[in-house]
Order: C-alpha cells, then structure tokens, then sequence
C-alpha cells in the first residue's frame, strides 16, 4: 500500500496535478503509552524505567532500529512541506526517508542511565521473541535520509 501511495504520488507530481512530499518515517519515541507494535520496546525502553517500572523486552538488545523524537519530526515534516518545488528538481522520485538515528535498545537505555540515577529507573531485561525479532528485522535499521538532510 505504501509503495503504491509513493508511485500515484509522484506520477501525480510528474503530470502536474499537485506538488506532491513523501517522508519515510521512523520509529517516534517515547510513545506515551504502552502498546502491542513491532517496535514498542524501543517506547518501552525509556518509558518504563522512568516510571520505575521494571520491563521484560521481547527484543535482542543489540538490534539496531531507526528512531526518532516527535519533535524532530514535526521539525523534519515542516522543513519537508516548506520546501520549494526546485528543491526535487533533479528528481521524479517525491519520496525520502526523513532523518533519523540508528540506535539499539541497549544503547537508549545506557544513554537513560547517564542522565537519570540508577536508583531511581526501574530494570531493563530481554527476553527475545523469535517470531517478532524476525518481523522488525526486516524493517529499516538504518534510513539513510541523504535527500532528506540536503
């Protein structure tokens, strides 16, 4: 369905019918509240120790994902729909990968540990499910948003 939506978009733009933007998006985290996506346990990660809940995460801790902070992209979504049409000019392809970081859930949580005391976040452990380590590594790991960042 995405694929799709991209290609009606840009054969649009091609014929001129509008001027259409195609962001790719990563991960946005922390998410507010828990829930049952692919991802979660990149929300969960941060979340729940902050609220000194221990949790049990259903994801290898050294398994990169693309993620990214709402504001940055809301930042990166106006800076995308503030562009000039001249800005993809060289190009038919309207769709880019919005910028992002590469980061695993090991990573988040020691970068929690550094800015919050370890007495007061609650334990992080990992107990990988097959089946949903199998589906989120066929995800992007790693959105190289070279268009995006020009």
């Amino acid at each position: 369905t995405k694929a799709c939506c991209e290609l009606m978009i840009n054969d649009y733009t091609r014929r001129h019918f509008l001027d259409g933007r195609v962001a790719r998006l990563p991960t946005v985290i922390p998410r507010p509240e828990r829930n049952s996506g692919l991802p979660a346990a990149f929300s969960d990660v941060l979340r729940e120790p902050l609220l000194g809940n221990d949790c049990v995460l259903n994801l290898p801790p050294d398994m990169p994902h693309a993620v990214c902070g709402y504001r940055v992209l809301v930042r990166n979504l106006l800076h995308l729909a503030d562009l000039p049409q001249a800005a993809f000019a060289d190009s038919t392809d309207r769709a880019m990968n919005l910028p992002c970081l590469s980061l695993t859930l090991q990573q988040l949580y020691e970068a929690l540990q550094s800015l919050v005391p370890s007495a007061r976040l609650g334990k992080v452990s990992y107990e990988p499910d097959v089946n949903l380590t199998a589906k989120l590594k066929s995800f992007h790991r790693n959105m190289l948003a070279t268009r995006g960042r020009s």
